[in-house]
């Protein structure tokens, strides 16, 4: 019996381990939409993040115009990165272009996720004349292009 009891512990502690991982993995996982600022200028995009085991992740980015902006290229990369689930820290780092712009470079995205999973912003890196960028739950205004999703997902 006593035997009994420690496997159920063990059990049950296991299912909060794998709730946590859970929970923390949708405060990330899934679509983000908003802007970053670029030598470019104000430019929209769209991000699919999702997991990849221990904390991993892979994105794909779509950039397209917004209508403040409207002579912006629109193009899409993917990135790989990690959550830091303390701080809330998801920092994605450069991998592969699906369809680049002429003169266009992949930025690095440092940048923090608040705790409820609705925010994603920081600094985008590595690329002179990015500053910022800023992303929210909300649909993308735009879809996905057929380029972008087919070869996103490899």
């Amino acid at each position: 019996m006593p035997g009994s009891w420690w496997a159920a512990l063990g059990v049950a502690a296991a299912l909060c381990a794998h709730g946590e991982a859970a929970a923390q993995e949708s405060r990330y996982a899934g679509e983000w939409s908003g802007k970053y600022v670029c030598r470019q200028g104000v430019t929209a995009m769209q991000v699919v993040v999702e997991a990849t085991g221990a904390d991993g992740v892979r994105a794909l980015v779509h950039f397209f115009p917004t209508a403040e902006n409207p002579r912006v290229a629109e193009g899409c990369f993917t990135m790989t990165g990690l959550f830091e689930r303390g701080s809330g820290q998801l920092s994605l780092r450069r991998e592969r272009w699906i369809v680049q712009p002429r003169g266009y470079a992949i930025p690095e995205f440092d940048g923090t996720i608040d705790g409820g999973g609705l925010t994603f912003s920081g600094r985008l890196t590595g690329v002179a004349g990015c500053a910022t960028f800023s992303l929210t739950r909300d649909p993308s205004p735009r879809a996905l292009p057929a380029a972008c999703a087919a070869r996103g997902s490899r």
